[in-house]
C-alpha cells in the first residue's frame, strides 16, 4: 500500500508542477491545466525562410532610407517572434549597424592626414599631422582616459585612447632595384580631445627619414588609427568604434639631387631628346621628382619616348614608369606606351595622382563612418 500511495501522489502532483510551471494561469485544481493552456507553453509555429528573408530585406530598407529608429524597432519586432538563430544574428547585426550609422550620421567628424611638405630629403625630420573635424551641430569629446575604474573594467575599448602611425617605405636606386619596409609606432593621447561644432582638433608627429645606401628615391605612405575609449556628443550618445585617417605620401631624394627637381620636365625632355644622355640615375630622379602639375604631361613623355631609347636611358624610364603606373608590365616600353595610350591618358588628375602617389595629403578628408552597402559591424556597437 506503501507504494501504491506513492505512485498516486506521484500522478497528482504532476499537473499541478505543470500549472505552477506555465505561471500565472489561475490554476486551482490539476484539471483547471486545459488544452488552451498547453498551447501557451508551445513553441511558435515555424515561420517559413522567406517570412525572415522579407524581414531582413523590410529593415535594410529603412536603414538605406536612414530610418535608423524605424529599423532598430523592426528589429526587436521580429526578435519577439523567436527566429532562428541564424536570422537572429542577422537582425543582431543590423541593430548594430543601424545604431552606428545613426550616430555618424547626426555626428558627422571628418578625418584629415598631411605631410607638412611633399618632397624631402633623406635626413629631414617630416611632420605629420592628423586632423578631426567636427562637422556636427553637437560638441564631440574623446576622454584620453577612462574616467573610473568600472568604465575600464566593463568596457572594451582599452584603458586609455591610443593613437598608431603606421608607415611604409618604398626604397628605388633608380637603376630598378627596389626594397620595401613598413613599422608603426604609438602616439600618446596626453589630453582629452574636444571638438564644438565646426571646431578642428589636431595631433602632430614626426617621422625621421634616415638614409639608406644606393637609395635615390624614397616613397613614404603614413596611415593612422585612432582607438578612442570613447566618442561622446554633447547628448551623452556614446561609440567606441576606431577611427582609420586616410594614407597621407611624400617622397623623398638624396640633397644632392635637388639641383635635378628644378624644373623637372624641361630637364626631363633634354634628358630623353638630347645628345649627351645624363647618368640613368639622373632620368630616374627628374621622373620620380616632377610636380603634381607637370605630372600628365611627364608620364606621356616617358611613355612615348621610352621604345626609341637606347639601352642605357631606356632602362630608368621603364623603372619610373612601373613605379608612377604601379604596373610591372615585364619592363617592356612597348607595353607601357600601350597602358598609356589605352588606359594612363584616360584617368582624372587626381586618379593620377593617387596612383603615383604624388599627393601630400589625402585628396579629400575622410568622414570618419563611410556606410558600405551591406557591411555591419557587430562587434564595437553602442553601450
Amino acid at each position: 500500500m506503501r507504494n501504491v500511495g506513492s505512485s498516486l501522489w506521484r500522478i497528482v502532483t504532476v499537473p499541478w508542477l505543470a500549472c505552477i510551471a506555465i505561471g500565472g494561469l489561475g490554476c486551482s485544481s490539476p484539471d483547471d491545466l486545459s488544452d488552451s493552456a498547453l498551447v501557451l507553453a508551445k513553441r511558435p509555429e515555424p515561420v517559413d525562410d522567406e517570412v525572415w528573408r522579407q524581414d531582413l530585406e523590410r529593415i535594410d530598407a529603412l536603414i538605406a532610407e536612414e530610418r535608423e529608429d524605424e529599423a532598430i524597432e523592426a528589429v526587436a519586432a521580429v526578435l519577439e517572434r523567436e527566429p532562428p538563430a541564424s536570422v537572429r544574428g542577422a537582425l543582431q547585426s543590423a541593430s548594430a549597424y543601424a545604431r552606428k550609422q545613426r550616430f555618424h550620421r547626426r555626428h558627422p567628424l571628418f578625418l584629415e592626414l598631411t605631410f607638412d611638405r611633399e618632397r624631402y630629403a633623406f635626413g629631414d625630420a617630416a611632420q605629420v599631422t592628423l586632423a578631426l573635424v567636427n562637422l556636427g551641430s553637437e560638441t564631440l569629446s574623446i576622454p584620453h582616459a577612462h574616467r573610473s575604474w568600472f568604465e575600464a573594467a566593463t568596457l572594451q575599448s582599452g584603458e586609455s585612447s591610443s593613437l598608431t602611425i603606421r608607415w611604409k617605405a618604398d626604397d628605388a636606386d633608380g637603376r630598378g632595384s627596389e626594397w620595401s619596409a613598413e613599422a608603426s609606432f604609438d602616439v600618446p593621447i596626453e589630453r582629452d580631445l574636444v571638438l564644438q561644432p565646426g571646431a578642428r582638433e589636431s595631433i602632430t608627429t614626426t617621422l625621421q627619414l634616415d638614409a639608406v645606401p644606393d637609395v635615390v628615391m624614397r616613397r613614404v605612405v603614413v596611415s593612422a588609427i585612432l582607438r578612442p575609449v570613447a566618442l561622446i556628443s554633447g547628448s551623452s550618445d556614446r561609440r567606441y568604434d576606431p577611427l582609420l585617417f586616410p594614407e597621407a605620401t611624400a617622397r623623398v631624394f638624396r640633397a644632392e639631387d635637388a639641383p635635378l627637381l628644378v624644373d623637372g620636365l624641361e630637364r626631363l625632355q633634354d634628358a630623353l631628346l638630347g645628345d649627351a644622355p645624363p647618368q640613368p640615375r639622373s632620368i630616374f630622379v627628374m621622373a620620380m621628382g616632377l610636380p603634381l602639375a607637370d605630372l600628365r604631361a611627364g608620364l606621356e613623355l616617358l611613355a612615348r619616348s621610352a621604345p626609341s631609347l637606347d639601352a642605357e636611358r631606356r632602362k630608368p624610364v621603364v623603372a619610373a614608369l612601373r613605379r608612377l603606373s604601379g604596373r610591372a608590365l615585364a619592363d617592356d616600353p612597348v607595353r607601357y606606351l600601350d597602358w598609356w595610350t589605352t588606359t594612363g591618358a584616360k584617368l582624372e588628375d587626381f586618379e593620377l595622382a593617387e596612383m603615383a602617389g604624388f599627393a601630400a595629403r589625402s585628396a579629400e578628408p575622410r568622414l570618419a563612418f563611410e556606410a558600405p552597402s551591406r557591411a555591419r559591424d557587430a562587434g564595437s556597437g553602442s553601450r
